[in-house]
Parts: structure tokens; sequence; C-alpha cells
């Protein structure tokens, strides 16, 4: 047998307001913009490294998942944790990343450490002229 309750009489005052609608969260990855101003070391470490690969500075610092961007950007990551002290949190802030990408950036460059010789003469040379303050 199912009970039935009588309506509730209205409440005499203003009418009840409903709770603010929340936004929709967004589907899509938040990712940090790139600062504005990447510690002096980073600065230098994108310089050599742009100069190396010849392409654009702002084109390492992009979203861009094309070889010839996202090769450099995972060489100049590895080598700013390698020539600095800087943890990879800052590292990842500098290149608008999260840090586990900092983190996979240099496991992917140890791993062709390893396999490829030309790589890591070429790894070399760009830490020495870094560590040198780089090109005049």
């Amino acid at each position: 047998m199912t009970c039935f309750l009588p309506p509730m009489p209205p409440q005499p005052g203003p009418p009840t307001a409903l709770p603010a609608e929340r936004p929709k969260p967004s589907r899509r990855r938040q990712y940090a913009q790139p600062a504005q101003t990447p510690p002096s070391r980073v600065a230098t470490i994108l310089r050599v490294v742009a100069e190396r690969y010849g392409i654009p500075q702002r084109a390492m610092l992009s979203r861009s998942k094309l070889p010839k961007y996202q090769r450099p950007r995972l060489v100049a990551m590895a080598l700013c944790r390698r020539c600095t002290r800087i943890n990879s949190e800052v590292v990842g802030e500098a290149f608008g990343r999260h840090r586990t990408t900092v983190l996979n950036a240099e496991r992917t460059v140890a791993r062709r450490l390893s396999i490829d010789p030309t790589f890591a003469a070429e790894l070399g040379a760009l830490e020495q002229t870094i560590r040198a303050g780089g090109p005049v």
C-alpha cells in the first residue's frame, strides 16, 4: 500500500533562488602557457638549440608536434635538466609543459643516446657550447 502525502503549502517570503549553474569542465587538457621570461640559463639553452637545428625559438615553445620542432624541444628540455640545477617543474613552466613531459624528454634523450653515437656526439657538442655560454 502506498502512502501519499499532501503537497506542502507555499512558504511566505521571497522566492528561493536556484543554485548558480556551474560551468561545464572542458574536455580539452589545460596546459600552462610558456613563461614570459624563462630563466637566463634556459633562454641560453633555447637559443643554442634553436640555432643548431635552424628553427625559431618560438617554434620550440609552440604546441606543434611536428618532428622538426618536437625533437629539438625534447633535446632542449633534457639539456636544461643536465646543464642546470633547475627542477623539472620550472623547466616545464619555461616550455609551457607539465613537469612529467620534461621527465619523459629526459628518458627519451637518454634512450636515444644509448643507441645513436652520432646523436651522443651532437648532444655533447651542444652541452659544451651551453657550458661555455653559448655562441658569440
